[in-house]
């Protein structure tokens, strides 16, 4: 099999390993990667030896296209190991700051403090975070116990609102209780300090929301013909959890707690009328 005029193979090059007459085997051509032409002496056994000797068979100089190719590659294959290694170390210091912040408190917790347990320079940390409170608010969204709220909606594909309210509650308590002294020491400094007040009550509110807007587009009135509040539903639902949690801290019952969250979505959806 002859190797194609137009490509730069044809020519005698230190990259033809085959020379100028040379052959290969049928069926194993391929792209050239210095021309971009399809040549038939491009064969896998040519390739695979060159790819040991790369920059001495293609000097960059003499060679523009197919270095120009290789960066590519190179970079491609940098990029993805890059984007993986950066999304660990994310979720390290969003570990190490999710610990300490439960065992110190928020304010107690520097940001030495979290780069030397997370083995990393404050400049790395600065580079993924903006500030300590763009940390304290990342690690809200990963586990604080609202969070798994938009998981269960964004999967609810029934319209029965009372059963999704019962699965929302059970989650909520059941995180509440697994991050317990993560919840405890945060509510504790919200009270003193307005940073953390103000970042709790953007993510109640953006949850109670999303129950709100779930609740609105199935049901509009209950069986009185009133107009049923969405929102309303989601703050009396959050709220009397976190209520039953502060109050029942000796111990973990889940049968108590199901107990608990199947009365209170009782009592705020008696007899809803669906949406028509």
């Amino acid at each position: 099999m002859r190797r194609s005029s137009g490509c730069c193979w044809s020519q005698q090059s230190p990259g033809c390993l085959a020379g100028p007459t040379g052959t290969c085997r049928p069926g194993l051509t391929d792209v050239c990667h210095v021309c971009r032409w399809r040549c038939p002496s491009l064969c896998l056994l040519n390739r695979r030896q060159l790819r040991s000797r790369q920059t001495d068979v293609f000097p960059p100089a003499r060679y523009p296209a197919w270095q120009e190719w290789r960066e590519e590659s190179l970079a491609a294959r940098t990029t993805g190991a890059r984007q993986a290694q950066a999304a660990r170390r994310r979720e390290q210091l969003l570990d190490v700051a999710f610990t300490l912040f439960a065992e110190r408190g928020y304010r107690a917790t520097s940001v030495r403090d979290i780069t030397r347990a997370a083995g990393v320079t404050e400049a790395v940390l600065y580079h993924y975070f903006g500030n300590k409170a763009d940390l304290l608010a990342a690690v809200l969204e990963v586990y604080a116990p609202f969070a798994g709220y938009r998981r269960i909606l964004d999967a609810a594909a029934s319209t029965d609102v009372e059963a999704v309210l019962l699965q929302l509650g059970g989650e909520f308590l059941r995180l509440l209780r697994e991050r317990r002294v993560f919840v405890l020491t945060l509510l504790s400094e919200a009270a003193s300090d307005p940073e953390i007040s103000v970042m709790l009550g953007r993510l109640l509110d953006d949850v109670v929301g999303a129950v709100g807007s779930f609740i609105d587009t199935r049901h509009t009135r209950d069986e009185a013909g009133k107009d049923i509040d969405g929102r309303a539903v989601g703050k009396a639902l959050q709220g009397g959890l976190l209520i039953h949690f502060l109050s029942h801290q000796s111990g973990q019952d889940p049968e108590v707690d199901a107990i608990v969250v199947d009365r209170i979505v009782t009592a705020l959806l008696p007899g809803i009328t669906p949406r028509r």
